[in-house]
């Protein structure tokens, strides 16, 4: 079993939760533009600052989610992914 399943509740909100956000927090900051096919890390740009372009998956659920939450925010943009024949 992963590690992951292995931690009680309690060492996933106070341990491993904190570790792993401010790895994302590290990754994401140390890139000039972001481009993002992960809804998790549109959030987690959203929440640190930073810009970034939101493309959109097979089943458009990132362009819901843009549409419904960030259309109007300023940190937000959106493109179509690419789209296969």
């Amino acid at each position: 079993a992963s590690l992951m399943r292995k931690l009680t509740v309690w060492q996933m909100i106070h341990v491993a939760y904190p570790i792993v956000s401010k790895q994302g927090v590290a990754f994401l900051s140390s890139f000039k533009t972001l481009y993002l096919t992960r809804l998790h890390s549109a959030i987690l740009s959203l929440l640190i600052g930073k810009e970034f372009v939101l493309l959109d998956n097979s089943y458009h659920k990132n362009q819901n989610f843009y549409e419904t939450w960030l259309k109007d925010c300023d940190l937000a943009e959106f493109r179509e992914g690419n789209k296969k024949a």
